[in-house]
């Protein structure tokens, strides 16, 4: 939406074209794609990827640490996506998994509904 209200270079709307034109100049021929590492770098420099990956790590750490004695469905949904997520983080973003939090908030709002399950 905001590309389309101001003239910005191809080149620099997303970090996977942008390491592609790095790559391979304005000829490109094939996708080069990009990470995490690089969308953190790329917007915030090195402290980025220090404190983007040091909140990735704790927010892991706090799923592991909690996953013997939450009972919610909520919980258990967003921890099962994040692991699962957690394999391809590295060759994807990291607000990726905000979609599966959103998704679960729907589904919950859903089962509720349906169901007058207020106990999840």
């Amino acid at each position: 939406i905001i590309s389309s209200f101001i003239k910005l270079d191809p080149r620099y709307r997303s970090s996977a074209f942008f390491v592609t034109w790095l790559i391979q100049g304005d000829k490109y021929t094939y996708g080069n794609g990009s990470s995490c590492n690089a969308d953190l770098y790329l917007g915030f420099g090195v402290w980025g990827v220090l404190i983007g990956l040091l909140l990735w790590g704790i927010f892991l750490h706090y799923l592991e640490s909690c996953a013997a004695w939450k009972t919610s469905i909520n919980f258990w949904i967003i921890y099962l996506f994040t692991v699962g997520y957690a394999i391809y983080v590295n060759r994807s973003d990291l607000l990726v998994f905000g979609n599966y939090v959103i998704f679960t908030i729907i589904l919950n709002a859903i089962w509720r509904l349906f169901y007058n399950k207020s106990k999840y």
